[in-house]
C-alpha cells in the first residue's frame, strides 16, 4: 500500500459531521435524562427524611442524628456525593419545591449546582424567576 492519503470528499465530510451530531445528541439527551431521574431522586431522599424526622409531627425533633447517620451509610455504599451538607440540600430541594408547587416541575431541568443555589434564595417571586430562566437555557 502506498502512503497516499486519501481526500475526503466534501459528501463524506458532510457525512461524519452528521453522525458527530447524531452521536453528541445522544449523548446530551442522556445526560440530561440522568440529571432529572437523580434531580427527583435527590427531592424524593428530602421528602424520606422529612418524614423519618417528623414521624407525623409538624416539626422535627430537635437534636436529630439521622443526616449524619444517612450521609455515612450512603457514602459507603455510593462514594462521594452524599455528604452531611448533601444530604441537607436533599432535605432542602423537598422542602424548597413541594409537589403542588410550580417549581416541582421545573427541577428536573436544572442541574443540581444551580438548584442548591436557586433553593437559597428567599424570595419565592426570585426563586421562580431564577428557576425559569435557568429552565429555559436548557
Amino acid at each position: 500500500m502506498s502512503d497516499m492519503k486519501l481526500m475526503d470528499t466534501e459528501d463524506e465530510v458532510r457525512f461524519c459531521k452528521d453522525v458527530h451530531k447524531i452521536l453528541d445528541d445522544a449523548k446530551n439527551k442522556t445526560y440530561a435524562a440522568a440529571n432529572n431521574i437523580m434531580t427527583y431522586a435527590y427531592w424524593n431522599v428530602g421528602k424520606r427524611i422529612i418524614e423519618q424526622e417528623q414521624k407525623g409531627e409538624s416539626k422535627a425533633r430537635y437534636g436529630s442524628y439521622l443526616v449524619k447517620r444517612l450521609s455515612q451509610e450512603l457514602s459507603e455504599e455510593y462514594g462521594i456525593g452524599f455528604s452531611v451538607a448533601n444530604i441537607r440540600n436533599c432535605r432542602q430541594l423537598y422542602l424548597t419545591f413541594p409537589k403542588e408547587s410550580y417549581g416541582y416541575s421545573l427541577i428536573g431541568k436544572i442541574h443540581w449546582s444551580h438548584l442548591r443555589t436557586i433553593m437559597r434564595l428567599d424570595n419565592e417571586e426570585v426563586r421562580y424567576f431564577y428557576l425559569n430562566e435557568v429552565a429555559n437555557e436548557y
